[in-house]
């Protein structure tokens, strides 16, 4: 199945499978409700591990059972029984070793809880297995003219699909290797200013990450767009200052020209990533 399957499967179980109660509940337990719930896998270990905790109520819980089921197929893969361990008497775990299909990210999980007097409380909802962020789309000019006398900025812009969710995203940003002209001036701040400047690699700095740009529609479609400023030193090399004349950057004898190739990188926090490499900017006069 292909991915924009899968997607209007999660899209249909994000907004219609998230949880289901049976209606012929007495009235002490039709108050009863599920107060959190966690699930994540680990494909390093195929641990499956299991969070539920559920609010106050009348009557005592004789079982709670957790049902992972391919919501593709409907087969049951798996049925897990939550055990509390008296630290909190309304939080129930498990931790299954579990072998889930590659192949299949979705899972739907349906708890039975079952109390004393025989009646049941049905929770239905939905994990997902870690899957890879996607850089989808990505805005990074071919070429840019530097001013004369003015600082300037350099946009990118990128556009991450991650089915994980926003929560899972850790890491995205740019690295550059430049391969700029030297300084066509008599060198005053820098001795080697009319050498070339040629990067063995690409280089990174803890300053070049994106910004998360907030999208009405970032819930339902899984996309999410980030966005960075770039500051180009005019080609006069004149300093930068902040509103209060501080110092930003200092002066320098000029503003390069020539190549940078750059690469667009995002991480998550299950150590999957995605890049894309030797996007090409000519810096121009």
């Amino acid at each position: 199945m292909d991915l924009y399957c899968y997607r209007l499967i999660f899209f249909f179980l994000l907004f219609f499978g998230c949880e289901q109660i049976e209606n012929n509940l007495t009235e002490s337990i039709s108050s009863f409700q599920i107060e959190n719930s966690s699930t994540n896998y680990s494909t390093e270990n195929n641990e499956l591990s299991i969070y539920l905790e559920i609010s106050n109520y009348d009557y005592e819980v004789e079982s709670v059972q957790a049902l992972i089921i391919n919501p593709f197929s409907q087969e049951v893969i798996a049925e897990i029984n939550l055990l509390n361990y008296e630290i909190n008497p309304y939080i129930f775990t498990a931790l299954e070793v579990l072998d889930l299909s590659d192949e299949i990210y979705i899972f739907t999980i349906n708890y039975s809880i079952t109390f004393s007097n025989d009646e049941t409380y049905i929770y239905s909802s939905f994990f997902t297995t870690p899957t890879n962020p996607e850089i989808i789309n990505y805005t990074v000019p071919t070429n840019f003219q530097l001013d004369s006398f003015n600082w300037s900025t350099l946009p990118l812009q990128i556009e991450v699909l991650n089915l994980n969710g926003i929560e899972n995203i850790e890491i995205v940003k740019y690295e550059v290797q430049r391969i700029l002209n030297g300084c066509e001036v008599e060198c005053e701040y820098d001795i080697n200013c009319n050498q070339d400047i040629v990067d063995e690699g690409y280089q990174s700095d803890e300053t070049w990450f994106f910004n998360y740009v907030p999208l009405s529609n970032d819930d339902s479609n899984f996309t999410y767009l980030y966005h960075a400023d770039i500051l180009m030193r005019p080609l006069n090399g004149d300093a930068l200052f902040d509103e209060q004349d501080n110092i930003i950057f200092s002066e320098s004898d000029c503003g390069r020209t020539g190549l940078v190739l750059f690469k667009l990188f995002v991480s998550d926090k299950d150590g999957l990533s995605d890049e894309i490499i030797d996007l090409v900017l000519e810096i121009t006069d």
